[in-house]
This record gives C-alpha cells, sequence and structure tokens, in this order.
C-alpha cells in the first residue's frame, strides 16, 4: 500500500507541473546530430509566398520583407517590418534589405520563424 500511495503522489505532482495534463519534453539529440549545423536551404514556394503580407500583431501594423535562410539560426526565418515606424523614419523596403545584409540593426526590422509569422498573419486575417 505504501508503494501505490507513492506512485499516487508521483503522479500527482507530475499532473500539477504541466499545463492540461500534457507536456512536451526536449529531445535528446545525439552528439553527432548536435554539432553538425544545417545545411542551408531554400524557403519552400510555401514559405516564400508570405513575403509581402501584411499582419497585425500586437496592435502594430506589419509588413513581412522577405524570408530567407538565415545561418545564425540555421534556418528559414521571415523577416518582417513595423510600415508605420518604417514611413515615419522614410525608410524603403530596399533600406531594409540593404540593413539586414549588411548586418546593421534598424528598429523597424525583425525576424521570427515561419510557423509564428505564417499564425500572426492567420490571426490577422481571421481574428
Amino acid at each position: 500500500m505504501k508503494h501505490i500511495a507513492a506512485i499516487s503522489d508521483a503522479l500527482s505532482e507530475i499532473v500539477e507541473s504541466t499545463v492540461e495534463g500534457a507536456f512536451h519534453a526536449p529531445r535528446r539529440l545525439s552528439p553527432r546530430a548536435s554539432s553538425a549545423p544545417s545545411a542551408p536551404r531554400n524557403p519552400t514556394a510555401a514559405q516564400a509566398s508570405i513575403a509581402g503580407e501584411d499582419f497585425e500583431e500586437g496592435g502594430v501594423d506589419w509588413r513581412v520583407l522577405t524570408v530567407e535562410w538565415d545561418a545564425g539560426l540555421e534556418a528559414v526565418v521571415a523577416w518582417y517590418y513595423d510600415a508605420d515606424m518604417a514611413a515615419d523614419a522614410n525608410l524603403t523596403e530596399d533600406d531594409m534589405h540593404l540593413a539586414r545584409t549588411e548586418g546593421v540593426d534598424l528598429d523597424p526590422l525583425e525576424c521570427s520563424g515561419i510557423a509564428e509569422v505564417k499564425k500572426w498573419i492567420w490571426d490577422s486575417r481571421f481574428a
């Protein structure tokens, strides 16, 4: 009975530490897999199709500038910018492309993963 009570207590602790009764355990990568950098790749047609899309997120109007491979993140990312801030600063998309490729930090310009940006676009259209 003590053993069953201990199992019951442990299960209760697990359930309390999860959100809605589920959690994602991090996967352990093999040492070989974690040390090898990802090979650069071009965005798929579906990923590239979000370039030029407008969306609203957090009360800000954004526009997707481009979608491309990011060597530092080892992933395809979407570059997007605050449309109002760029207009107020008289920044063109060419200025932002140049800043992005030269590593210059511009306030209106940000990047995120494709899935996150697609979610924002979806939410902006259908929310």
